[in-house]
């Protein structure tokens, strides 16, 4: 008995210097710092580069990175803080930080910015997206902005122009569909379009849906989501997969990597994501890949999502000032250039984007020329959860024929009103 209570005492003294995610070093030893961002596993080797580099080149503190998926980490990162457990440091969605800041789970950065050497090279404008009420929550990281990738070699085989216009588009997205004889002598089936259905379908829905007249709200902060003009471009966007079949069958489950996935392995020509992709579309296909604008509606207004991926510090962390270390060093020349190179981003710093390489890339290219068509998303405490969980739902029950595009717009519309 006695020796299973001394195991015992040993446990629980042994945690007491566990922070919650935290660090188990001796007070000897560097800090150690837990951070969690998630990133695909072709992403993975460079990404831990760069955390590499960091404890390379610092010997007081060290970063041990978690890879969390991106449809659990909110959720995760939410469910941890509430037992007081979590990382020290997070990549966070601009989508969430409202949510977070109003559950208490962000440190506030303004003091630290203040002394940070580095504030003045950060594109300015950036701040506002980790900013609530004038407060800093985030530090800028990278700045990513929607556009579209085609198959540009089967594009020309076809005689198709990279299309302009929503109605183009679907056109395009037909002719494309069908079957073909791949590089290895294999008749295989191919669709127009890699419509992302299953998690985190509601960037690729919402853009859509503003670029055909949507809005979120009236300019008297009333919803007016609920407009004839959401739900017919609801009803265009379900007829993909309802009506023309331009889709792959599997779009009611499809995420992330299968939409990267078919586009890569030829089953798709079309597919709307970011620069966050072009390294390993561009390794996969070469110049068989090219990119263009998000069409714009039929009428010529175009809509695109920017968003800025920022660093931040849980208000539960016992080493906020070796954190702040860590995610300002992710905000400083050599990290920003690295991972915009290797992970793909658009630079958040004047001095990395005025480097050839981004002005001649033309990945970098259509990013710059789409930043001009973004707008906002709501900055409110609900809309973690809509984007995040409310709408997958929604949209799959839509395409599945469960609720009709009238009764998804509806249902957002109420969601909207919880600010």
């Amino acid at each position: 008995m006695k020796k299973i209570l001394s195991v015992l005492a040993v446990a629980l003294i042994a945690s007491a210097f566990v922070f919650a995610g935290g660090n188990s070093e001796s007070q000897d030893g560097p800090v150690v710092i837990n951070h969690w961002y998630w990133c695909s596993n072709a992403d993975a080797p460079k990404y831990q580069e760069l955390i590499d580099e960091f404890n390379r080149t610092h010997t007081d503190v060290q970063v041990h990175w978690e890879n969390v998926p991106q449809k659990d980490v909110r959720t995760r990162f939410i469910s941890s803080y509430q037992i007081g457990e979590g990382p020290d440091t997070f990549g966070m969605s601009e989508n969430w930080i409202p949510e977070f800041q109003a559950m208490g789970m962000l440190e506030p950065l303004d003091s630290y910015i203040e002394n940070w050497e580095g504030k003045d090279d950060v594109f300015s404008n950036l701040w506002e997206a980790g900013q609530i009420d004038g407060v800093q929550y985030g530090m800028p990281w990278k700045l990513l902005v929607t556009y579209m990738y085609y198959r540009a070699d089967w594009f020309e085989e076809l005689g198709i122009e990279p299309p302009e216009t929503i109605s183009e588009f679907i056109d395009a997205a037909c002719q494309l569909t069908g079957t073909y004889v791949n590089e290895e002598g294999e008749t295989v089936n191919r669709y127009g379009y890699g419509m992302r259905g299953g998690a985190g379908n509601a960037q690729g829905y919402y853009i859509w849906c503003m670029t055909q007249g949507a809005e979120f709200y009236d300019e008297n902060g009333n919803v007016a989501f609920n407009s004839p003009e959401t739900v017919a471009a609801t009803q265009r966007y379900i007829d993909l997969y309802q009506k023309y079949h331009c889709v792959p069958p599997s779009v009611v489950g499809d995420g992330f990597a299968e939409i990267v996935g078919a586009f890569k392995s030829g089953r798709t020509a079309m597919l709307n994501h970011h620069i966050g992709t072009s390294v390993e579309i561009s390794t996969a296909l070469g110049d068989k890949v090219g990119v263009m604008l998000y069409p714009a509606s039929d009428d010529g207004n175009r809509w695109s999502e920017g968003s800025v991926i920022n660093n931040g510090i849980s208000s539960i962390s016992k080493h906020k000032e070796e954190a702040f270390e860590f995610v300002s060093w992710m905000s400083e020349a050599w990290a920003v250039e690295f991972q915009s190179r290797n992970l793909g981003s658009v630079p958040v710093l004047q001095s990395v984007s005025d480097m050839d390489y981004f002005k001649e890339n033309p990945f970098y290219a259509i990013s710059s020329e789409s930043v001009q068509y973004v707008g906002q998303f709501p900055k409110t405490t609900h809309w973690g959860a809509i984007v995040q969980d409310i709408t997958v739902t929604l949209l799959q029950q839509a395409l599945m024929g469960e609720i009709t595009a009238e009764e998804m717009v509806e249902q957002i519309a109420i969601e909207l009103a919880e600010k």
